[in-house]
């Protein structure tokens, strides 16, 4: 069972005050057994404060992540796709907050309209690909970076095995899917981010073990 799209899941917040700190703290879900994720680099809020997008398994079969909006105002959710492949920590809203640009089943970049709930694939790889971390999207909605591990790791010994991997950021143009390597290395490649104010400014880092990373 992957839930339904447009599914409505019951207010599951809870208020309450923290010990050392005294201040509130607010708990958004209780999904029991599920998982229920959001990634901290990730814009997750739309730009009205109304909506968390956030990602989980809640309602389906372990480990089949599906998109969800949550009414702040409320605490009730809505299942936005029913597929169970989105990847984890992909999800991206747009300035506008209107889009989430997520990937599915290591093949595909997708959108999906947070009024509607219709969905659309930017563009399809033939190939498997793991989407890794956050994609981020220019300001202006019209280019989406996919930072993407897309070959397996090479064996080279103990201590550099998982440094030596092909990882790229993809440009993908929102309006027709065309692609374009911004970076094509052989490190891997994480938390990319475009600054708000500058689409052509490009943050990311050479992600290897957390104490060396560029």
């Amino acid at each position: 069972a992957q839930g339904r799209k447009g599914r409505v899941y019951p207010d599951q917040r809870r208020r309450f005050t923290d010990p050392k700190s005294g201040r509130t703290i607010w708990q958004l879900t209780n999904a029991g057994a599920a998982t229920t994720k959001l990634y901290f680099t990730n814009r997750s809020v739309t730009p009205d404060s109304r909506w968390l997008i956030y990602h989980s398994d809640r309602g389906s079969a372990p480990e089949h992540f599906n998109l969800f909006k949550m009414d702040l105002r409320t605490g009730e959710s809505i299942q936005l796709t029913e597929s169970g492949g989105v990847t984890e920590d992909t999800p991206e809203i747009s300035y506008d907050g209107k889009q989430v640009y997520y990937g599915e089943n290591e093949h595909s970049v997708k959108s999906v309209d947070l009024e509607s709930l219709q969905e659309r694939t930017l563009c399809r790889f033939d190939d498997p690909i793991h989407f890794d971390h956050a994609f981020t999207i220019t300001p202006d909605g019209r280019s989406l970076i996919v930072p993407a591990f897309i070959e397996p790791p090479k064996k080279l010994g103990y201590n550099f095995g998982h440094y030596t991997r092909r990882d790229a950021l993809i440009v993908v143009n929102t309006a027709n899917g065309e692609q374009r390597r911004l970076i094509d290395g052989n490190t891997p490649l994480g938390h990319v981010a475009i600054c708000p104010t500058n689409g052509s400014l490009v943050l990311f880092s050479l992600h290897v073990h957390w104490a060396e990373i560029q």
